[in-house]
């Protein structure tokens, strides 16, 4: 069995650009789009804390696995899926494989 088999969704990748408020001409941030109807699986996050790098403790409260086929750092990306969009927390290859990525997601309310 294959891992996209297990996919239930699509979702955007969005990366962080800068440009410049229209009104004040200072840096902003914006987002682009990166990966576009990107095959994944979402799952509710099994545990709510998780220890990463950056924090001692962040939270998560998503799953998303996608295919190894890019890039994605943490705090620079972030992911919509159906008018939801989750903060990417922490990006790993699942297994060292590089086979898949499991993506640790907080959903923004």
């Amino acid at each position: 069995m294959s891992i996209e088999s297990l996919y239930n969704t699509t979702g955007t990748v969005e990366k962080r650009t800068k440009a410049q408020n229209a009104t004040t001409g200072q840096p902003a941030d914006t987002w682009a789009n990166y990966l576009v109807n990107t095959p994944g699986r979402l799952d509710m996050a099994r545990r709510g804390l998780i220890e990463v790098p950056d924090d001692i403790f962040a939270e998560l409260t998503h799953i998303w696995f996608m295919k190894y086929d890019a890039n994605i750092v943490e705090h620079d990306y972030r992911l919509v899926i159906g008018g939801n969009t989750y903060t990417i927390i922490i990006a790993s290859d699942a297994g060292g494989a590089q086979h898949h990525l499991e993506i640790g997601l907080k959903r923004v309310v």
